[in-house]
This record gives C-alpha cells, sequence and structure tokens, in this order.
C-alpha cells in the first residue's frame, strides 16, 4: 500500500551521471556531490549538502549559484527557500570543483475554505503557501462549508433564506443548486469519486444523516433506524471505500460512528467526552478527528486498523476542522481569542504548525482530493 505520508525527496548530482541527469560537467577533474533533501514544492524548504569524493564539505567553503536567479534563496546553512514553482538548479562551487542539483519544483496543494469578507462568508480557494488565491462564490449570503473531491466544490448557501445545497467545479464556475426543501441541508461531504453526498438534514426537528447523489437526486435518510428521535448527527465523511464516518449523540455524548450505507452504524471513537469532526485520510487508513479528551479541544488522528489514537496538537486555543490534502497532510483552523485562521501540518512531525495565509481570516478547510 503506498503511503500516505509525504516522503522527503533525495536528489544525487554524482560525477559519473552528473552531465546525463543535470547537463553539468564541473570543474577540474571531478564533480562534486550535491544532494537536496525536503518538501520540494513552492513555499518547501529543502536542506542542500555536499561531498567531494564521499566526503562532506564544510558548508561555509561552498558558494552557491542558483538558476534561474530568484528561485530560491539559499543561507549559509545551506537550506533553500523555494520560491517558484519552476525547474530550479542549484551550483555548488568549492575548492576549485563544482556539482550541482536541479529540482523540478511544483505548485503547492491547493485547499478550499470559506471566509469572511465585505460582509458575509464567501467559497475562496488557495495554494497551501499562499499563492493563487481566489473567490469562487460571491453571493451576498453566507456561503460555507465547503468540500471537495473529484473536480466538484459543495458547499451550504443561505441565499434563498434556509440552508440549501450546492455544487460549482473546483477553479470557480456555474453553481448549481441540489436541495430545495423547506429544511435545512448542511455539512456536505463528497465521495471520492464525486458521484454521492453525504449531508445533514433537520426535517425531522434536529439534524440526521442523510445521502443522495451528487445532483441532490434519491435524498434519503441514510441510517433512519439508528438512534432515537431527538439524537444529533453531524460531520460526514466519506473514507474511498464508500463508508460514512460522523458525530452521532445517540449514545448520549457526542461519539464518532462509522458504517457503510445501507448497514448500521457502529461506535468507532467515543466516551464521556466529545469527538467531533472525523475526518477521513486519502487511503482511508487514518481518520482525524477533534477531542476535548483531554481538556483542551486538539485534533487526534486514529489509526483505522489498529484503534490507536494519537494526539497531534498541543497548543493555546481551539484547533479543529481538520481536512486532508492527497499526499495525507493535514489542514485545519485555530481559534485564539475569536480569531480564526488556518494551518498545516505533518502528522508524521506535527510539533511543526505551518500557516496558511488566505488573505484574512478563514474556516473550514479541506484540501482538493
Amino acid at each position: 500500500m503506498r503511503s500516505i505520508f509525504p516522503r522527503a525527496l533525495t536528489l544525487l548530482a554524482c560525477a559519473a551521471a552528473l552531465a546525463a541527469c543535470n547537463g553539468s560537467t564541473g570543474s577540474g577533474t571531478h564533480a562534486l556531490a550535491v544532494t537536496a533533501t525536503g518538501r520540494v514544492e513552492r513555499g518547501g524548504d529543502v536542506a542542500l549538502a555536499v561531498t567531494d569524493g564521499g566526503a562532506a564539505v564544510p558548508l561555509a567553503q561552498v558558494t552557491w549559484a542558483v538558476s534561474p536567479a530568484g528561485a530560491a534563496a539559499v543561507d549559509a546553512a545551506g537550506h533553500a527557500h523555494l520560491s517558484q514553482a519552476v525547474p530550479i538548479t542549484f551550483v555548488a562551487s568549492a575548492g576549485g570543483h563544482t556539482g550541482q542539483v536541479r529540482l523540478d519544483v511544483p505548485l503547492p496543494p491547493t485547499v478550499v475554505f470559506d471566509r469572511l469578507a465585505n460582509g458575509s462568508y464567501d467559497v475562496w480557494q488557495v495554494s497551501l503557501d499562499g499563492g493563487e488565491l481566489k473567490q469562487l462564490t460571491t453571493s451576498t449570503f453566507d456561503d460555507i462549508m465547503p468540500a471537495a473531491a473529484h473536480g466538484t466544490v459543495a458547499f451550504v448557501s443561505y441565499r434563498t433564506g434556509n440552508a440549501e445545497l450546492y455544487t460549482l467545479p473546483v477553479g470557480g464556475g456555474a453553481e448549481t443548486r441540489i436541495t430545495t426543501t423547506a429544511a435545512n441541508e448542511a455539512a456536505p461531504a463528497l465521495s471520492r469519486d464525486g458521484t454521492r453526498i453525504a449531508f445533514t438534514n433537520d426535517a425531522s426537528g434536529v439534524d440526521k444523516l442523510w445521502t443522495a447523489a451528487v445532483n441532490g437526486s434519491g435524498a434519503a435518510p441514510a441510517a433512519p433506524a439508528f438512534g432515537f428521535g431527538g439524537s444529533i448527527d453531524a460531520s460526514p465523511s466519506w473514507a474511498p471505500s464508500g463508508r460514512l464516518a460522523f458525530v452521532s449523540t445517540a449514545n448520549g455524548s457526542p461519539d464518532i460512528f462509522g458504517f457503510t450505507p445501507p448497514g448500521t452504524p457502529t461506535l468507532v471513537v467515543g466516551g464521556t467526552f466529545a469527538d467531533i469532526q472525523p475526518s477521513y485520510g486519502p487511503d482511508g487508513s487514518k481518520l482525524a478527528f477533534v477531542s476535548n479528551r483531554d481538556g483542551d479541544t486538539e485534533l487526534y488522528m486514529l489509526d483505522v486498523a489498529t484503534s490507536v489514537v494519537t494526539r497531534l496538537t498541543t497548543r493555546v486555543g481551539t484547533d479543529a476542522e481538520p481536512g486532508w490534502l492527497p499526499d495525507g497532510r493535514l489542514v485545519f483552523t485555530s481559534f485564539t481569542g475569536g480569531v480564526a485562521t488556518l494551518h498545516w501540518l505533518d502528522p508524521a512531525a506535527p510539533a511543526v504548525i505551518h500557516d496558511i495565509p488566505s488573505g484574512g481570516s478563514g474556516r473550514h478547510p479541506t484540501g482538493v482530493l
């Protein structure tokens, strides 16, 4: 099974392969070997190292040139920040010899979110490093809670007075209303193949889990015999297999249940605390969620195969609304002092939190899966 976590990329330019791989012959009788290790994407950082005949060359002795100029900046410790999504060549010179490594730098993943601007919430998208910021909806009423999969964005809009579901293409385009009821539909979740949508509907007086085709046809309660009349459902999330996770108060407290419709939901994570906002990872092997089980409201991750729960964040304020990127990173919202901001982390190294520049406050982030 392919790992969902991003792998560190190491590229080696050596004397034997340098001319073929990088178009360089070096100078003198041999070339230096240059490696670049780290996350290769625009906005990412890599660590450069140089060896000469297998022996490390002190970076204080290395002079760097970058092509194209301005595409990256290298500091004295050999750390390079990648500022452009272009092929970037790093040329190292030391002791009369040179060597190089070329990195093909892609754009970072895209995040869809909602943001308050000009008096109402709209759906926006942005690259992980803050580039390509784009407003997708422009209603004067609130458009919120976006979900994205298979080229489609689903969202909730109040433009007709109550909460209804709409879709539009990733990147923007014509909007399609897919629910037309007197009830409130909210919390949309798209299946990974883009054919199904799960959501909540409050026609019974409280929110219950429903599913439909992505065009809204065939809408019906997903588990009508589950829970009791007053139990509340929330926050559905699809695994690639078609399994649904969602929150319910069927056992008294907010717990996470899972099932493959039309099966019977069973408890996945729960207790006397609140476990909420489940989100399946790209291959379904991990389930991120939010809990106050340790006192603070933080992000956690369940290993589906082993049922092992790992706490991901330990921070001041509230960390919530987890969503996944296709490469296995998590995006989320932090709430501190009443201000919502967007961040991402790598579950393999969750202590390092990265900001997502979004042009202001942002909520409900999700990757385009």
